[in-house]
């Protein structure tokens, strides 16, 4: 027990120090300074303005290859075939395979709302899913004030889905960090 008297009384000492040093800074500073350590809420991050800015536009008669990443799954068929469509409009990609692409999701903004198998990211924005080709240059030659396209879920028809003539009804949307999304275009009579 006389062994740990003096660690058991250091301990106290600096907790009571630390308590004292806590006060003595509060009451420097006044009550209406913020600690350091405080994150601004989701709503001041979450400004549109701020945070989904404009590109630089890469105009439709682009002639080089425009590099784009694909973040997909190793066994993704429809996301293979779709990196073979978008191949088709001057991109050129590269593959990152991830066994489970979600954080890559929620690290480019995308909500769950909105996702698809695969993510690509170019020129600062991302295009979630099936975004078919003449969407994402015409899309990119515009450089919007939004995080990018998406064609949530895997609609039939749509790019690298390809069923025939068949097209399901399907609508590329942008989307916002904030989460707000607006029509770009529309696809397919579902007939």
């Amino acid at each position: 027990m006389r062994h740990r008297t003096p660690l058991l009384l250091a301990g106290l000492f600096l907790v009571a120090a630390g308590a004292v040093g806590t006060f003595m800074v509060v009451s420097a500073e006044g009550p209406a300074a913020a600690p350091a350590t405080v994150v601004p809420s989701a709503a001041s991050l979450a400004d549109p303005i701020e945070v989904d800015r404009p590109g630089v536009p890469i105009p439709l008669d682009w002639a080089e290859p425009i590099p784009m990443t694909v973040y997909l799954t190793p066994t993704c068929g429809c996301c293979s075939a779709w990196v073979e469509h978008i191949g088709q409009y001057g991109f050129e990609v590269a593959l990152e395979y991830r066994v489970d692409i979600t954080g890559v999701k929620q690290g480019y903004g995308v909500r769950p709302e909105l996702s698809s198998c695969h993510t690509a990211v170019v020129n600062g924005y991302v295009f979630e899913g099936h975004v078919p080709g003449e969407d994402v240059r015409r899309f990119l030659a515009e450089a919007p004030p939004v995080r990018g396209l998406a064609v949530p879920g895997m609609p039939l028809g749509s790019p690298g889905m390809e069923m025939g003539g068949f097209v399901d009804p399907y609508e590329v949307l942008t989307f916002t960090t904030t989460g707000r999304t607006e029509v770009y275009s529309r696809y397919g009579s579902g007939e």
